[in-house]
């Protein structure tokens, strides 16, 4: 006899507690078309009770079915983001399209079909008939899909039928089923299950996309979250001064660099003062922190070509453990002498990655003698060093080099094939190596090919940039290290052309690293898309930053923006914050600026405001 539903319901809850088995044991495998992806994986139990707790958060509005059926309409759309548009329908419970769900239900394949199985009990639409005909004839995650939507749903039929399954430990789904009557009637003593974790976190796409999470847009959240970290709302600002020419800049970066962390400010520090930055160190006045500073520093030299600019910084980092042999490049590729730094230098007691990196750096120095130096790196046993060695030599211009490197890039099937194309991507700047890994663009696909295209984009070669559009613009879309260098390149040869692309990315779901870089590249094109960003930063950041956003906001709209703040400002704001946001109307508008100030807010003397600006006015004639 199978008891009653209030009572098994705590039974249920009692043994998911003591341990007892979980969706592991599904019966037979699914169906070999049957691919979910991701979404289906149960997470470990601390990140499961935030997604539940997540999920109450979600709802759907009357806009919802509409916007679900437009995605859908659109070709394209990966798997995923189709399944989330499967799971607002049913969420909305717009019964027009039942039809649909049911069909789907029936005929669809991999992650589509189970969202539409889920979809149909969050429907509430009654379709306990074919949801039971599923739950029988299926297995794994297709059949714990049909259970939950049968619970979900809440017909009596439905839940009975549950019930008599866990009840039944002979069923290959009883201890599936007990876990799932514990997800929907005790949600914060449930464990993660396939079929639960899918439907938690469809929902939550689904109500980004389509509807609301805690009675707002997710893009609105998202941002305000965003702003709501001091660290990354500063390397924000600070990152997006890299592309800033405005006199005085320079000032509050200095600070910034000082007091400051993070790689935005050493960025940022490379592309607006690079002489001064280079002289400081050369004085001993300021040093990167650690390895990972200078190793940062590096990279934008080398990315913006300023190393003659900075021979002093350069020089500097031979001594920086990892990175002599990348000081060595810069310098020769600044036309000074690297003779001293190679001069008794003895590979073999190198590991593979320095190996590498030494025999690239000869490609950079001026005499060409030190590669004839070291020419037993040719027959290194590693592929890496022997490619690095190789494409030194097609930099010199040597003949054999030269075609020995065309001989491994056009031979797919070479051993030397990968480490001579990843040798190339190195050395890109070089327009020999660009040449070449041009030609070789047009006849590779995938992962190479984007990688590729990275390394162009970087060198600036035009030829390179729609294919990293085409990678930011997948779907699903990159994340994480990858789209974030995906962006810095294409960013790196102009932001205008490709802002819509920018606007579409921002902000990403679970990616803040990501979402830093994009806002940051907004933010320097003066995108509106950001502007509550800066406006935080400029009432609640310290000091610098917070002139530095007002700067930003200044060069999109003048002072009216700043003006704006000083008439609005927000609840709490104190006479300090006013006097700072003042002086920064003053600082970047001058003595006309301060005139606006106190003549729109009727202001004297004694108005913190019109004092800030006026010193901020003061402060600007120095410039």
């Amino acid at each position: 006899m199978v008891p009653p539903l209030h009572r098994l319901a705590p039974l249920l809850v009692v043994a998911a507690v003591l341990g007892a088995p979980t969706a592991g044991a599904q019966g037979p495998a699914a169906r070999p078309e049957e691919r979910f992806g991701p979404l289906s994986v149960p997470p470990p139990p601390a990140e499961w009770r935030g997604l539940v707790e997540r999920d109450r958060t979600v709802q759907f509005t009357g806009r919802t079915a509409t916007l679900a059926r437009a995605a859908l309409a659109t070709p394209g759309l990966s798997a995923e983001r189709r399944a989330a548009a499967i799971v607002a329908l049913g969420c909305a419970s717009d019964e027009g399209e039942r039809a649909f769900l049911e069909s789907a239900a029936r005929t669809s394949t991999g992650v589509e079909r189970a969202a539409a199985i889920l979809a149909l009990g969050e429907m509430n639409a009654g379709a306990t008939a074919l949801l039971l005909d599923i739950a029988a004839a299926e297995q794994g995650l297709v059949r714990e899909s049909a259970l939950l939507a049968l619970l979900r749903d809440g017909r009596n039929a439905g839940r009975r039928r549950v019930e008599e399954i866990a009840a039944d430990p002979a069923h290959p789904a009883a201890s599936a089923a007990r876990e799932l009557l514990v997800h929907v009637f005790d949600p914060g003593a449930s464990s993660p299950t396939p079929a639960g974790t899918l439907l938690v976190r469809l929902r939550f796409e689904a109500a980004r996309e389509y509807g609301l999470v805690a009675g707002q847009a997710w893009r609105v959240l998202a941002i305000r979250e965003l702003a709501s970290d001091p660290e990354r709302l500063a390397e924000i600002v600070v990152g997006a001064q890299s592309e800033v020419r405005r006199v005085g800049v320079a000032d509050h970066l200095l600070q910034v660099l000082f007091a400051g962390r993070g790689a935005a400010r050493l960025r940022a520090a490379v592309a607006v003062m690079p002489r001064e930055l280079s002289e400081l160190v050369a004085n001993e006045l300021w040093m990167p922190a650690d390895p990972d500073e200078w190793r940062v520093l590096l990279e934008e030299v080398r990315d913006r070509r300023v190393e003659r600019l900075v021979p002093e910084l350069v020089r500097a980092a031979l001594d920086v453990p990892g990175l002599r042999w990348r000081a060595v490049e810069l310098l020769g590729q600044a036309g000074e002498d690297a003779d001293a730094a190679l001069r008794g230098a003895d590979p073999s007691a190198l590991d593979v990655a320095a190996r590498a990196e030494f025999a690239q750096a000869l490609g950079g120095v001026r005499d060409a003698a030190w590669l004839a130096r070291h020419g037993a790196l040719a027959e290194d046993p590693e592929p890496l060093v022997r490619a690095a060695y190789r494409v030194a030599g097609l930099r010199h211009d040597q003949r054999k080099a030269e075609a020995e490197v065309e001989e491994r890039v056009r031979e797919r099937g070479h051993p030397e094939h990968r480490a001579t194309v990843e040798a190339l991507q190195r050395a890109a700047r070089d327009p020999r190596a660009a040449d070449l890994l041009e030609e070789l663009l047009a006849r590779t696909q995938g992962r190479e090919r984007v990688a590729i295209a990275t390394a162009l984009t970087r060198a600036g070669r035009l030829v390179g940039r729609p294919v990293v559009r085409e990678a930011l613009s997948a779907d699903p879309a990159p994340r994480g290290a990858l789209a974030v260098e995906l962006v810095r390149a294409l960013a790196a040869g102009g932001i205008a052309e490709d802002l819509e692309l920018y606007r579409a990315l921002f902000p990403r779901p679970d990616d803040r690293e990501l979402d830093v870089e994009l806002a940051r590249t907004l933010a320097s094109a003066g995108d509106r898309a950001v502007e509550s960003l800066l406006r935080t930063a400029l009432w609640e950041s310290d000091f610098e930053v917070s002139l530095l956003a007002a700067g930003l906001l200044y060069d999109t709209g003048g002072g009216f923006p700043l003006l704006r703040e000083l008439a609005n400002p927000p609840v709490g704001a104190a006479s300090t914050d006013l006097r700072r946001v003042g002086f920064a109307a003053g600082l970047w508008g001058g003595l006309s600026e301060y005139q606006r100030v106190l003549r729109e807010l009727r202001g004297t003397g004694a108005h913190p405001a019109v004092q800030g600006a006026w010193l901020g006015a003061l402060a600007s004639r120095t410039r």
